[in-house]
């Protein structure tokens, strides 16, 4: 089903000419089905649990012997729902439907423009991207206060700034104006990126600190937002839990009917009875990589608390044992742990 929804399914959904989309939502299956997280994990990267792209890492070891923890995809959670930080490892390719992780994530990472970083750590290739984005909070400004940032905004010298600034004018008002629970959390826009060594950067954040902003350089989101239209490119804000829910069980049901052969279902992965209808929530993708995870323990040799561990399953009552056992993994022992889902 997995294979599927990332070979078939989700370019037949995302037909836009920049196959941005289409590589975004990828990574968003990708980090649930294989590498266990939940969706708000994957997306709000900046203002809630998601990912931040300084926070992949492509690692490879030359050395390594075995196919599913010797090239592997890591990405490290600063925290979840639940408060708790934790590393999630996936293999390259993984070893049943032969998903290309890597390679996948790999692209989507360069149709987002960021820089790619190549290190050696403790004798093995790390990959990361560098990617940083100015943020200018909008906390204790009125209509007016925002009126005049945006008017501030459209004569910095930035080209950055410049490149964005349409979309910054759309978002901020969008923004200002939100209500609700959670509108305290996106009361900001990412008005510019680059690098780390990107000096401009660190000349926006001073030219609007010296005129009372608050303004900050800080790590990007890895999945970014889009704007509309049929030629969708990425905004410098991350993409929303909201937005990515609906087209995933659309495309989990295109593939639960794509598995159909003679009017029955053969997913193995659907315990379903005749007649049945799946129904999906956020979990869903998950629950796939925690069942593939269990039902080849007897080949990776994991145990079920590691499992647990992996995907945040009890996170209150495992918190000791987590935090006891990422403190006391080296890179190489957290590669191993990719064989945990690497069945998939």
């Amino acid at each position: 089903m997995l294979k599927w929804c990332i070979e078939e399914g989700i370019d037949e959904r995302f037909k836009h000419p920049s196959g941005f989309v289409a590589l975004r939502e990828k990574v968003q299956f990708i980090c649930e089905g294989v590498g266990g997280c939940r969706i708000g994990e994957v997306c709000g990267g900046g203002e809630s649990h998601g990912i931040l792209a300084n926070n992949l890492r492509f690692v490879e070891d030359p050395m390594g012997t075995e196919a599913l923890t010797r090239s592997i995809v890591e990405f490290k959670l600063e925290h979840s729902k639940t408060g708790y930080s934790r590393y999630l490892d996936m293999a390259a390719v993984t070893a049943t439907s032969g998903i290309r992780v890597a390679d996948t994530i790999m692209a989507y990472c360069k149709a987002a423009g960021f820089k790619m970083i190549t290190s050696v750590q403790a004798g093995v290739r790390v990959i990361t991207p560098d990617f940083w984005v100015v943020r200018v909070s909008l906390l204790g400004l009125n209509e007016q206060g925002v009126n005049c940032l945006l008017n501030v905004l459209s004569k910095d010298k930035s080209i950055s700034v410049f490149r964005h600034l349409e979309t910054t004018k759309t978002e901020a008002r969008r923004r200002y104006a939100a209500s609700g629970s959670e509108s305290q959390t996106k009361k900001y826009i990412n008005v510019a990126s680059g690098d780390s060594t990107d000096a401009s950067l660190d000349e926006v954040v001073a030219r609007l600190c010296a005129l009372g902003y608050t303004a900050q350089k800080l790590p990007g989101p890895l999945l970014l937002a889009t704007t509309g239209g049929n030629r969708q490119v990425p905004k410098l804000l991350p993409y929303s839990t909201s937005t990515a829910s609906a087209p995933t069980k659309e495309i989990l049901t295109k593939a639960w009917q794509a598995g159909f052969v003679g009017g029955v279902s053969q997913d193995p992965d659907l315990d379903l009875a005749p007649g049945a209808m799946p129904k999906w929530s956020t979990h869903s993708l998950r629950r796939l990589g925690d069942t593939v995870a269990r039902r080849y323990r007897h080949v990776t040799g994991v145990t079920a608390d590691q499992i647990d561990i992996y995907f945040g399953w009890q996170e209150k009552i495992l918190l000791l044992a987590m935090q006891v056992h990422y403190a006391s993994l080296s890179i190489r022992e957290r590669m191993d742990t990719a064989k945990i889902t690497g069945m998939m």
